[in-house]
């Protein structure tokens, strides 16, 4: 009966033991690897948009100017830039931006140097220009308006005489405006961006058409 007993105690504890062993070597043995189908791929980050890219260069705009100081310059850099020859940045070459039609302009075209020096994408004079103005703009609680990328940079300057000049009637100017390709009605619209900034009256002294010529209204008119 003892030899029956121990017998069997010890093949018990034989099976335990063998079983406690698998129990251990499956624990310890590597998962199996996951199947391409059960594989979930990680989310993409959100690209970009033409527009985002815009929208956070004026932004960074922004940050060089000032409602009062130089937003008025920087809207009439890009409007000079854009009437004359289009707009493909030959304003920034020493012999546009001395004209005097372009009289007061040069530190609106420092501020975009400082910009073009800080900024990290590969944007043209000309691009960086028309989106300073927008910026501009809406610094003085004007709209947004987004101008897009893509043109390109002029190696010469622009020929004489495309601007509008202080001493043209509306005839004259209606006529320049057409020549643009543009309607009396745009010569119209316009024209309200004077309700930004100052001009030098006689003697010198700094007026400005509107009471407010740092905030982008309908007062022009």
């Amino acid at each position: 009966a003892f030899t029956a007993a121990t017998t069997a105690s010890f093949t018990t504890s034989d099976s335990a033991l063998a079983a406690r062993k698998k129990r251990k070597a499956e624990s310890a043995a590597p998962a199996p690897a996951a199947s391409e189908e059960d594989a979930t791929p990680a989310p993409e980050a959100p690209k970009q948009t033409p527009e985002d890219m815009e929208r956070a260069m004026q932004a960074e705009i922004t940050r060089f100017i000032d409602e009062y100081d130089n937003a008025p310059a920087v809207v009439r850099l890009a409007f000079n830039d854009a009437g004359c020859g289009g707009a493909d940045g030959s304003i920034r070459l020493d012999g546009e931006i001395e004209r005097p039609g372009n009289s007061g302009l040069s530190s609106a075209l420092e501020l975009i140097k400082k910009v073009k020096l800080v900024q990290t994408d590969d944007v043209s004079w000309a691009d960086l220009i028309a989106i300073a103005g927008a910026a501009a703009i809406k610094k003085c609680g004007g709209p947004e308006i987004l101008v897009g990328f893509g043109r390109k940079d002029g190696q010469k300057e622009c020929p004489e005489g495309e601007l509008p000049a202080p001493d043209m009637d509306i005839f004259e100017l209606k006529q320049l405006f057409v020549s643009y390709g543009l309607t009396p009605k745009d010569l119209v619209v316009l024209s309200g961006a004077h309700t930004l900034g100052r001009f030098s009256a006689a003697k010198g002294k700094k007026k400005s058409w509107t009471a407010n010529p740092g905030t982008f209204d309908n007062s022009y008119y």
